[in-house]
């Protein structure tokens, strides 16, 4: 089957497809780079689908059937680009859930974020004592620098004296080698949208955190907290128009068929944005988890336009 003859595609005099993109020499895109467009952008691409697999299975996460030989074998080329055939619906959908677990339990994990949220107060201090000057003026010593080494430098530090900043990050650093978090969760909201509502915005962190404090008892104004807002799309919002299509072949009609996606997109959201509250303790969680969410039952969809 020629991709030229699957799947219909109306070709320009030019020979590249009718609203094809001009290359920033302004000249034609090159085919291969437009028929490859969907394995290096997209919702399944050679990237995800490689480290979905691989981070699910170093960190011992139970995936459910993720069968990308499947998806391989049922990919080919059409005058669209890479295309699905129908039957390598199934193992889409499971790619696409999958995918999503791994967001939702493993790379928005919770512990994983306080531990990055501590990581980012003493990484900067920590590099300017292991490596005090740029890697390009020294890049033996950058060579050498690797995970186990900075550890092991670390560790060194707990014999310096008590007070030094070398003892205060050394016992930092124990505390996130060995768990000890810094940071608990004190507030957690899941937002999932199908698509977008109109003129509907989503909180930054700054605008979260702004938010949060203005409805804080005037007593507890002060207080250390920290929030973050962390995004995903586990799927292009329209997968039926756009550089992120996802085009499906039924062979019945010889045809891309975009009613094929209706079913296995249904219950994966197009849009999900998580919104946290950390704080250094749990002495105000319950004041803290009232005005995160008064913050955010508080949104309303805004106009930037007066109408």
């Amino acid at each position: 089957m020629r991709a030229e003859e699957t799947a219909g595609g109306r070709r320009g005099a030019a020979g590249a497809p009718e609203g094809a993109e001009a290359a920033p020499n302004g000249g034609p895109i090159p085919r291969w780079v437009r028929l490859l467009h969907r394995a290096l952008s997209g919702a399944v691409t050679v990237d995800n689908m490689d480290y979905v697999r691989r981070d699910a299975y170093m960190c011992g996460v139970a995936l459910g059937p993720v069968d990308v030989d499947r998806l391989i074998y049922y990919t080919f080329c059409t005058a669209d680009g890479l295309t699905f055939h129908k039957r390598a619906l199934s193992g889409l959908r499971a790619f696409l859930n999958a995918r999503f677990y791994m967001y939702e339990n493993v790379y928005f994990h919770r512990v994983g974020h306080a531990i990055d949220l501590h990581l980012h107060e003493i990484f900067r201090p920590t590099m300017r004592l292991v490596l005090p000057v740029s890697p390009l003026d020294d890049l033996a010593a950058y060579r050498r620098l690797t995970e186990w080494s900075l550890f092991t430098t670390v560790e060194d530090w707990l014999d310096e004296p008590l007070g030094s900043e070398r003892r205060e990050l050394a016992g930092q650093w124990q505390s996130i080698i060995h768990r000890h978090v810094k940071y608990s969760m004190v507030y957690e909201h899941h937002v999932e949208r199908q698509q977008p509502l109109p003129a509907a915005r989503d909180l930054t962190t700054g605008e979260f955190h702004a938010a949060i404090v203005q409805r804080l008892p005037d007593h507890l104004k002060g207080i250390d907290f920290v929030s973050t807002s962390a995004s995903q799309d586990p799927r292009p919002l329209n997968p039926l128009v756009g550089p992120k299509r996802i085009a499906v072949y039924d062979p019945a009609t010889d045809a891309i068929e975009e009613q094929l996606l209706d079913g296995i997109l249904e219950f994966v959201p197009a849009k999900a944005h998580l919104y946290r509250v950390f704080a250094m303790g749990r002495q105000h969680e319950r004041e803290l988890a009232l005005a995160a969410k008064a913050a955010l039952d508080e949104v309303q969809p805004q106009s930037l336009t007066n109408l």
